[in-house]
């Protein structure tokens, strides 16, 4: 799995994510879940430095080209 995630790509998806994390957790019901979820993946996927839609558009952020 090569990564695709640059730097600043990673830096803003880890702050969006905690931020929806935290607002998820915060709000009740229905929204709050689907904030969660969408924080979750935004971490995860800075974490791993891989985004598997990236890779169905063919969209790369990440300019050292890392394996």
């Amino acid at each position: 799995m090569q990564c695709n995630i640059g730097n600043k790509d990673r830096t803003i998806r880890f702050t969006v994510g905690a931020t929806l994390l935290v607002v998820g957790l915060l709000t009740s019901h229905l929204l709050g879940t689907i904030l969660d979820v969408v924080g979750v993946v935004l971490i995860i996927t800075a974490a791993v430095r891989y985004c598997p839609a990236y890779t169905v558009v063919g969209i790369t952020t990440d300019k050292i080209g890392r394996n």
